[in-house]
Formats: C-alpha cells, structure tokens, sequence
C-alpha cells in the first residue's frame, strides 16, 4: 500500500473512531473499553453488501465517499499490515440465517479482499448447532486463543443476521513497564482511590482532540 493511500486510511479512521468514542461517552457513565476497528470493520462487511440509503448512512457513520466505491486492494494491504502471527489475531465475519440468500459476489469479495467469513447459519432451525458454529469458527481464526464467544442460549431462534468479531492481541511492550504497584488515583479534586498501576518515564507521541478533554499516547510493543 503507498503511503498516501495509508495516510488517507489512516484519517477515515481517526475520524470514525472519535466519533464513535464522543457518541459512546455521551451516552456511558465511567470508563470505556471498545475495539473501534472491530466494529468498524463490521460496518464496512456490512456496507460493502448494502445499497440505496441504508450504504449512504453506512458509509456516512464510517466518513467513506458515497460517490467512490470501495478500494479493496487498499482494504486489503492494510488487513496484512494489522495482522501479526501469534501476537495479534482477528476474526470477523457475517453469518445470516438460511432463510435469506447471499448474494455470491459479496460473499466471495468479502473473503478475497476483506479476509472475511459471510455465510448461511440455521439459526431459525437448529440455534444450538448454530452457536456450536460460530463459537468453533471463531476459536478456529485465533488459533484456540477465543473460544465460548457465545454463551448458550444467546443465539435463538429467531436470531437473523450475527456480526462476529473477534480480536486477540498479546506481546510485550518494547520498553517494559516498572512492576505493577498500589497507588493512589484522583477521581476528582476531593476523592481519591488506590488502584494497582504502572508507570515508566518515557517520551511518547501524543495528540489533544479539540472536541473533549481526551489526551491519548502512542506506546509501542515488541
């Protein structure tokens, strides 16, 4: 992938995740832990196989152009660069019940260019079977590193159309953290709490979003 092509990938995800991290604070009291390409990545499967105005809003909520279709090889190179063989593993797909047909040129794309499963699952016939699917599907993508996704009885009869994603990720950090230790935490200006914490003196990059009071810091791993 060129670096401009990077670099503009790279802006539409910016984007998109601060948005959907500034629509999530509004909405969430206390801290939030969320993989922003994962549901990203659900968005774009799910936009790539829609039309008319459910692919403009789709597209709108992920900042993509309505007017150009979608760069699959760009998609492509930057799924390659994400995923590292025993360190980080990703796992997404669209499993819809058999009673809606799949259209096979999305079907096939999808798992060409976006290393993606979408298929047919009888959820309305046999929803435990299709549980014992997905959960096997899933522990398969990361190696046995997720397994037991669904719990029973999650998927029911009348479950229609599931977006999976799975993301495992574990290395070590390329500058080791000092030992974990007991140490106090502001909540406010009053009240405080001990919490168990690392610290490391280090230079890192940084940025300042305009739009909340959120820093955030780039550490790298190994």
């Amino acid at each position: 992938m060129d670096n401009a092509a990077n670099i503009h990938y790279t802006s539409l995800t910016s984007n998109y995740s601060f948005s959907l991290f500034k629509e999530l604070s509004s909405s969430v009291e206390g801290n939030v832990f969320v993989s922003t390409y994962s549901i990203q990545f659900l968005l774009l499967l799910l936009a790539f196989g829609s039309k008319s105005k459910t692919n403009d809003q789709l597209k709108s909520v992920l900042h993509l152009s309505k007017d150009k279709p979608p760069n699959f090889e760009n998609i492509k190179s930057v799924i390659a660069k994400l995923e590292v063989p025993g360190h980080l593993t990703v796992a997404n797909g669209i499993f819809s019940d058999k009673a809606f047909s799949l259209n096979p040129e999305y079907t096939k794309n999808t798992q060409k260019y976006l290393n993606s499963e979408v298929r047919s699952v009888d959820f309305s016939g046999n929803p435990t079977s299709g549980e014992s699917e997905l959960n096997k599907w899933v522990s398969t993508k990361t190696n046995g590193k997720i397994s037991g996704i669904f719990k029973p009885g999650e998927i029911k009869k009348e479950t229609v159309l599931v977006l999976a994603s799975a993301v495992h990720f574990q290395n070590l950090w390329k500058k080791q953290f000092a030992e974990t230790k007991n140490a106090s935490f502001c909540l406010t200006a009053t009240n405080h709490i001990d919490i168990k914490m690392m610290h490391q003196p280090v230079t890192s990059n940084t940025t300042k979003i305009i739009t909340s009071s959120s820093q955030p810091s780039k550490y790298r791993t190994k």
